[in-house]
């Protein structure tokens, strides 16, 4: 949900929060025949040990994103829902599977209308998709069987696991969510020392009734979550927090296998990503018109060409952005379908907006790009893998915000998401554009909210895969993942000097350039270009990529947020 007030709001938390802050450095390492890159050390490594079984890559990037939920289950797991794009060697073939939350039976516009912003309440959970998407995949692709996919993450989770500084980070941030809630008070407040303090990085949880739960899905399959005992209890206890989900949601939710969207780019390479609702179409729009702009490594040299080829990119940002309030659940909308290959995947209409660029200035008016806003997100964890046969997955999953709803199930431990403020909410008065305008992402029942997530993969001119990758961070994935690719494809860098570089990312809501440092090239974007320009305190998104360069997968994680790269060389 969105309104004009919560616009204005996080414009205000986006220009309070500045700083002029070093990027860390990304953790980089090569491999010649498997690679895993995820957020959090452990969960690499359990990836790489279902490879190193004989695995394939959705076995493996799902035991990583198991593992996921539950060391950064404040981002992502088992109450919320993914993307994932796959590709399979032996058929040169890739698939899309969409496993986002969706909303109740019973959802009504008018509900949502009256719902006060700060209020913390179940009407905010959709439906989860998280297990359901698991299943999907491993029936389709999987070779390990189910319940070891589960048995390392549940060990680790018997054991306990230490407090990351991402985890630390956002327990700061979300302090009265955490004493709010029972289950999280337990699990995160320092008992010993303080009631009242927060655990600190390296500290140990034991999650208990989640680890139980896993242990239930790892034996009785995902049909126990949608279907059996498990599902009546998760159900009793969210309707206990006024949600309207009801068995049958959980029962008819359904991970639906969906056309992924591939366009050509130069370099007789072919980038496929995930089509709706996910923010792939934005990311097709933006990468075909930088196409358009025919760079080369000289476009980085001196600040002059880097300033004007930022500015080039910015633009593209600022003209594809407002497009992306037509995208939604394409089940709602067959128009939705005729925009994806009329629009956001076509290069005439990709060269009809380079056209419309001013090389020379920007323009600070909402009205002269488009002028709609779009919902923001928050959060996610991005898996990509790379296994001994040449398959690969990209894999983005979120619970929406940190700590998703602030409610947690207490018999079970889920931590449950807020998705349904993913989705566009008409005010009394409308927004800009009108209500009309928003019908993409309106909202409505049984419908998957419109999300920021992009799992991509490039391939080369023979098929194979060249580039796996993704993001965390909200809206930031849209800009920090074409920023990255530009860098990479086209201006000759190598995917940790383009990943480690300083970005700069486009806000709609406040037409505002952020940067994460004011360095002369900012400086030209306002005084040369005229950008309006803040500085991002808050981590850029957080990318985890696999480049595949002469038979070498090099493997990136992002130092914005932490995480690493396990792999098999022999």
């Amino acid at each position: 949900m969105i309104t004009k007030f919560l616009l204005s709001m996080i414009a205000l938390i986006f220009l309070k929060y500045q700083c002029n802050c070093e990027t860390p450095e990304s953790v980089s390492r090569n491999f010649k025949k498997a690679a895993v890159c995820a957020g959090v050390d452990e969960c690499a490594e359990i990836g790489l040990s279902i490879l190193k079984k004989g695995g394939t890559a959705v076995d493996s990037a799902i035991a990583t994103m198991i593992c996921n939920g539950l060391i950064h289950m404040h981002i992502a797991g088992y109450g919320g829902g993914f993307f994932m794009t796959i590709y399979q060697s032996d058929t040169k073939k890739v698939s899309f599977l969409n496993a986002k939350e969706k909303s109740p039976k019973e959802t009504s516009e008018y509900s949502y209308k009256q719902l006060p912003l700060d209020e913390k309440t179940g009407l905010r959970i959709a439906v989860p998709g998280e297990i359901a998407g698991y299943a999907k995949a491993h029936e389709k692709f999987g070779k390990i069987p189910w319940s070891d996919l589960f048995q390392p993450t549940i060990d680790l989770c018997k054991k306990g696991f230490k407090i990351t500084k991402t985890l630390h980070d956002a327990l700061e941030k979300s302090q009265s969510d955490i004493e709010n809630d029972e289950t999280l008070r337990e699990l995160f407040m320092d008992k010993e020392t303080n009631s009242q303090s927060l655990k600190r990085e390296g500290d140990l949880v034991k999650p208990t009734a989640l680890c139980e739960t896993l242990v239930t899905i790892a034996s009785k399959g995902a049909g126990e979550f949608y279907n059996g005992t498990l599902a009546k209890t998760i159900v009793e206890d969210l309707q206990s927090q006024s949600s309207i989900i009801t068995e049958d949601d959980f029962s008819d939710y359904e991970a639906e296998w969906l056309e992924p969207l591939s366009i050509k780019l130069s370099n007789d390479l072919t980038l496929h990503t995930s089509s709706v609702p996910s923010s792939g179409g934005l990311l097709t729009l933006i990468m075909n018109i930088l196409n358009e702009f025919n760079f080369t490594p000289n476009s980085l040299n001196g600040t002059d060409n880097t300033s004007l080829t930022y500015h080039k990119i910015m633009e593209s940002f600022k003209w594809s952005f407002p497009q992306k309030y037509k995208l939604g659940d394409s089940k709602f909308s067959k128009k939705i379908l005729d925009l994806l290959v009329n629009e956001f995947t076509s290069k005439d209409y990709a060269k009809s907006i380079k056209k419309k660029i001013n090389e020379k200035k920007t323009s600070n008016k909402e009205s002269d790009y488009g002028g709609k806003e779009s919902v923001e997100d928050q959060g996610t964890a991005q898996v990509s893998v790379i296994d001994s046969n040449g398959n690969a997955v990209s894999a983005t999953s979120s619970i929406n915000a940190p700590f998703g709803s602030g409610i947690v199930s207490k018999r079970t431990g889920l931590i449950f998401n807020n998705a349904m403020d993913g989705f566009w909410t008409p005010t009394v008065t409308g927004p800009t554009g009108g209500e009309e305008t928003q019908d993409g992402n309106r909202i409505d029942a049984q419908k998957k909210p419109l999300s920021s997530m992009l799992p991509t993969i490039i391939t080369d001119s023979n098929g194979d895969v060249k580039v796996v990758i993704g993001g965390t961070g909200g809206t930031k994935i849209i800009t920090s993942v074409s920023f990255v690719l530009a860098r990479y494809l086209w201006m000759g860098e190598d995917m940790k000097t383009a990943i480690d570089a300083d970005r700069i990312h486009y806000q709609d809501i406040i037409m505002r350039v952020g940067a994460e440092k004011m360095d002369d090239v900012v400086q030209n974007l306002k005084r040369k270009y005229g950008h309006r320009v803040v500085l991002l305190k808050e981590p850029h998104s957080a990318i985890c990529s696999l480049s595949k360069e002469n038979g070498v997968i090099n493997g990136v994680a992002d130092g914005r947020r932490g995480g690493n790269v396990a792999g098999i060389d022999e």
